[in-house]
């Protein structure tokens, strides 16, 4: 199942059903913060206008996560091609609207 997790230094992961993640947030400073992150990242990736697609340097295609004011809030990894892409938007937007999600949260 999708989760957002928090891991080490307090990060934001989403994850699709086989563990790969879809997502990233920066990091966080503190527990707190991040679970904040992850309350912004619920209530922005369930709007499709949220997201904005690019292409890396290298050719690849990834896609990030921006609130209201265009600032980013996460990134995707790279994806080989624009559908790609939009599978795991999709994915994001699934868990942002219907998952219970579970903070895993671990020290570095």
């Amino acid at each position: 199942m999708a989760t957002f997790r928090i891991q080490g230094s307090f990060y934001v992961l989403v994850r699709d059903r086989e563990g790969r993640v879809l997502l990233r947030s920066g990091e966080s400073t503190s527990e707190a913060a991040c679970r904040e992150l992850a309350a912004r990242i619920r209530s922005h990736a369930t709007q499709g206008q949220r997201f904005e697609r690019r292409r890396a340097t290298n050719g690849g295609h990834f896609f990030v996560l921006c609130d209201d004011t265009g600032a980013l809030i996460a990134r995707s990894p790279t994806f080989e091609t624009p559908a790609a892409i939009d599978r795991a938007i999709a994915e994001v937007r699934r868990v942002a609207a219907h998952d219970r999600t579970l903070f895993d949260l671990a020290a570095r």
